[in-house]
């Protein structure tokens, strides 16, 4: 019930012009109309495809090896994103990409030091995503412009592969961390059918969501080592892909400093102090060696605060915005975790820890008041934290089902500009 009264709160306040809401509120985009035959010839591969996975993914959850599974829940995860885009045209995943306010519009950069140095005094003329951002992915999207692999077809992949790996990220940093497989093995079916596959493909966000949740994995990877008492060789590495990506996290969303929040629960499970310091030593070194490239973090908040007070989103309204966000991140995330979530204290602490921080992380930025929308893609990041609540219902096919339905029909029925 709370997501009609949402649209129709959106319509009412938008109707009588108190305020410019997102398209089709609380969600951002446009309503598609449906057209009979053509619709139906559009969702079929979705429904296909949903009602195959919908039957074998429990199967392999059960039988399948430790990393078999994760490599098929992966595969799955990232073609099921990409089936969604098909309810829109075969080549609908390439449409985010290009549009006039997406990050491709930055490039080429031949002269990157000049870029970094001069980022924050011409923000305002760069597009509205690279406005609202560090500028870490136009750096990265410069290097591989530079190699010829900054084609549309090519970044778009890269979102999609690397946005369904956080899933996979996900259960690897619980299976460590619980030492219990088959948690993880319970959580991922439902996981992976989540709705938010409609906006992995195709968001930068979605390669935010897998950076963090390979730094998480990382850390709790070393860390649980550490805390065995095993010596530094067996944890260094994974300690230096922790620090190198968390470093990366800042630099890349302003918002992923509050989401990383979810580091908290690796820091409490474990208390491995020497991995800690050497992960938090690597991010200080990051920022530094940003600073010293010409780009100071600080003044880069500074002037995208400057950016969002003259958009239109500044003058939403807080209140409406603070709740509605949460029911759009309720229908991100699926019914089957919003029908775990008030039983995930039975899936122990380490799980229950990473789905509270991630829950308490989307709360915290509503209420600050700087996400006034568009949540479906900014929360991707906190979205496979919240979906190990998952386990709780497992495997059962019905939640499954309900999961991908709900996905099916964001897909149809919402043109999102991601």
């Amino acid at each position: 019930m709370a997501l009609p009264a949402f649209a129709y709160g959106g319509w009412w306040l938008e109707d009588s012009g108190t305020a410019n809401l997102v398209g089709t509120r609380p969600f951002s985009g446009e309503w598609i109309q449906p057209e009979g035959i053509e619709i139906l010839a559009r969702v079929a591969p979705s429904i296909a495809f949903a009602a195959l996975a919908v039957w074998l993914l429990p199967l392999a959850a059960r039988r399948l090896g430790w990393w078999t599974l994760l490599a098929t829940s992966w595969a799955v995860a990232a073609v099921w994103a990409w089936v969604l885009t098909l309810a829109r045209g075969p080549m609908d995943f390439l449409r985010p990409l290009l549009r006039d306010d997406d990050y491709l519009t930055a490039l080429p950069q031949p002269d990157m030091f000049g870029f970094l140095q001069a980022f924050t005094d011409n923000l305002l003329g760069y597009a509205t995503h690279v406005q609202g951002h560090p500028p870490g992915l136009v750096v990265l999207l410069s290097g591989a412009d530079s190699v010829g692999l900054a084609h549309p077809v090519v970044v778009a992949v890269m979102y999609v592969v690397i946005g369904t790996s956080a899933i996979i990220a996900a259960a690897v940093t619980v299976r460590v961390l619980a030492d219990d497989e088959h948690l993880a093995r319970k959580m991922l079916p439902a996981a992976v059918l989540a709705p938010a596959a409609v906006w992995i493909a195709t968001s930068p966000d979605a390669f935010f969501a897998g950076v963090l949740a390979w730094g998480v994995a990382l850390l709790a990877v070393a860390s649980a080592r550490a805390a065995r008492g095993e010596g530094p060789q067996r944890w260094w590495w994974g300690a230096l892909g922790a620090g190198v990506l968390l470093g990366l996290c800042p630099f890349l969303s302003y918002g992923l400093l509050p989401m990383g929040l979810v580091v908290v629960a690796v820091v409490w499970v474990t208390r491995a102090w020497r991995v800690f310091f050497l992960v938090g030593g690597l991010v200080v070194v990051q920022a530094l060696l940003w600073a010293a490239a010409g780009f100071w973090i600080v003044d880069g908040i500074a002037a995208t605060a400057n950016a969002w007070e003259l958009d239109m989103a500044s003058v939403r309204p807080y209140w409406y915005f603070l709740f509605a966000n949460l029911v759009v991140l309720a229908t991100v995330v699926g019914p089957a975790t919003l029908a775990s979530l008030p039983l995930a204290r039975r899936l122990g602490a380490p799980t229950s820890l990473f789905i509270g921080f991630a829950v308490a992380a989307a709360i915290a930025g509503s209420a600050l008041g700087w996400m006034r929308g568009e949540v479906e893609r900014i929360w991707l990041p906190l979205t496979p934290w919240i979906l190990l609540a998952c386990a709780v219902v497992g495997w059962r096919r019905i939640w499954l089902a309900t999961q991908a339905t709900v996905a099916i029909g964001a897909a149809t029925l919402i043109e999102s500009p991601w």
